[in-house]
């Protein structure tokens, strides 16, 4: 078992062979203890021991990272590969292969007597920060294919041979902002917009007077006034110029995290609060009712579709952004829903906002279940969405699928062997792209129908990529709410529900709280509800977000 634990260092800090270390170490304390009560204690001591031993091990091995070629391509957010000086394929990511196919050499590929003097000026340069752009013709590809290639003095080994160079593809995307951008910047008319967007699509004159049935004099006349709006050469810098704007992210919330995505429909309000700023999000209908949306692991305002469904419902939505993240002061990880409570307060205090509909997605219920405790005068109605109810006794955490469960038993019995796990998943999380792929595959293991989801929809992965990072802005303080949330906050819920509006929203097929016991405490409050979402999972919020902004509205 102590074995495992090293394993994970051998493996360049992968966390399986840490988690079936603590699968073995939770069977053996919990389901089937073999031992006296001293012997048990001396060995959890020596299983903690060691844990910490790889985790001071880990820390080593984070500051000091060493790159190689393989680790730069998985790295990289677009399709990315490794060359020699030669022109020879060293290695690639998976995107790159998919558009180059399975040649190895791009020296066999060059467009253009032009581009092979362009590379290999650069190959052989001195200057380590210059660029070329070169173009490829691939078989069975419509378009030419537009590389950006630079150095990679990183990559160096210790023998004489020269450092390789990258190879990143820079192909342009067209979509509905790019061409109202492109218009809006540089003063461009409709007929410009409509060529460059065949311009895309095509990838050449010749292209764009076929799919647009214009003369290839009237398209290079088109051509010629665009390079001279926008700033450029020819085709080649406007693919390259064109692929950059494609590529630009929305701008990221100021600070040390991001909320990933397009906030055209959405105010930021940064708030005075007593231990100093707050961002918050104010999304939905702007005269609506009002609602604070308390969300610790979930970044506010994530979907569009879900933003839509609060405005078409009448709603006003506040998200304050958890501490530390945007513009946010920062509190310890240990400050919980009892400091953040407050803060939240003067969140409604600062907008003039004196009663509101207060809900919790996931663990942030129980920011919410504090807030209302403490303000009920504040509090028209709790909404506990995909919260659940808490476990109280053990057997009912080892009933659990063993990838919550290796999370929730350690956070309710071992919490300070959680933070080392978590460390290493978020370090896999950013190291590379396969990594991220890994780890959001690895984050609804054993909830079936959410993992279908993130394999097969694009969106769904990138609410749950979005979501992990959100949560691993600040690992310490995102261990300190899962051991909150795996404890039992049984006073405080039955505290609330005695008094207040309560609901819960949840998938019916959530494994992680199963709907059964919120429908039994449910049964037995009054005050309190349950809409149970058919199908769905962890990702209900997602699917069904014009049932859960009912569900709030009803509150109202």
């Amino acid at each position: 078992m102590i074995s495992r634990l090293y394993d994970a260092v051998g493996n360049g800090a992968d966390y399986q062979p840490i988690f079936a270390a603590m699968d073995e170490f939770i069977e053996a304390e919990l389901s089937a203890p073999t031992c006296d009560n001293h012997t048990s204690k001396a060995w959890q001591k020596l299983f903690k021991h060691h844990f910490q031993q790889v985790g001071h091990v880990f820390d080593v091995l984070t500051r000091e990272p060493v790159e190689t070629p393989l680790s730069y391509v998985e790295a990289q957010n677009g399709p990315a590969a490794v060359v020699e000086r030669s022109g020879r394929i060293v290695t690639s990511n998976l995107d790159f292969s998919n558009v180059v196919g399975a040649h190895t050499d791009l020296s066999e590929h060059f467009a253009s007597s032009d581009d092979r003097v362009r590379f290999e000026n650069l190959a052989s340069a001195n200057n380590l920060d210059a660029q070329v752009v070169v173009t490829l013709n691939v078989p069975r590809r419509r378009k030419p294919v537009v590389l950006l290639i630079g150095h990679l003095p990183q990559l160096k080994n210790d023998s004489s041979e020269a450092a390789p160079l990258s190879a990143l593809i820079v192909e342009p995307r067209w979509s509905a902002t790019l061409g109202d951008t492109l218009a809006r910047s540089f003063e461009l008319t409709g007929a410009e917009v409509d060529t460059l967007r065949a311009f895309v699509e095509t990838g050449s004159a010749q292209g764009i007077a076929d799919s647009r049935k214009r003369s290839i004099r009237t398209v290079r006349t088109q051509l010629s006034r665009i390079f001279a709006q926008i700033g450029v050469s020819g085709q080649t810098e406007l693919a390259l110029f064109l692929a950059a704007l494609a590529q630009m992210k929305p701008p990221s919330l100021p600070g040390r995290g991001s909320a990933k995505f397009d906030d055209g429909d959405v105010k930021r309000h940064v708030l005075t609060s007593r231990v100093g700023p707050i961002e918050v999000l104010d999304y939905g209908a702007p005269d609506g009712s009002p609602v604070l949306l308390i969300q610790s692991t979930h970044p506010p305002g994530l979907t569009r579709d879900l933003r839509a469904a609060f405005a078409q419902a009448g709603l006003r939505i506040l998200a304050p952004l958890k501490p530390g993240a945007g513009q946010s002061a920062a509190l310890k990880p240990t400050e919980g829903p009892d400091r953040v409570a407050p803060l939240c307060r003067d969140v409604l205090d600062a907008l003039s906002i004196p009663r509101a509909v207060i809900a919790g997605q996931a663990s942030g219920g129980l920011y919410a279940l504090e807030f209302a405790r403490r303000y009920p005068a504040m509090t028209s109605a709790v909404c506990l969405i995909d919260t659940g109810t808490p476990f109280e006794s053990t057997s009912a955490l080892l009933r659990l699928p063993p990838t919550i469960r290796r999370t929730m038993v350690p956070a309710r019995i071992f919490p300070e062997m959680l933070l080392l796990p978590h460390r290493l998943v978020a370090a896999n999380f950013a190291r590379s792209a396969k990594g991220e792929a890994t780890v959001v595959d690895y984050f609804f293991d054993g909830s079936p129908e959410d993992q279908v989801l993130t394999r097969t929809d694009p969106s769904y992965y990138g609410i749950t990529r979005d979501i992990i990072s959100y949560s691993f802005l600040d690992t310490d303080r995102l261990v300190r709410d899962v051991v909150r949330w795996a404890s039992n906050w049984s006073p405080l819920l039955s505290e609330v529900a005695a008094s207040t509006r309560l609901r819960f929203v949840h998938g019916a097929l959530n494994r992680m709280f199963l709907v059964g016991g919120i429908e039994a405490f449910a049964a037995s409050r009054p005050n309190c509800d349950l809409i149970s979402i058919e199908g769905c999972g962890q990702l209900a919020v997602f699917q069904e977000p014009d049932t859960v902004a009912v569900a709030l509205r009803q509150l109202v």
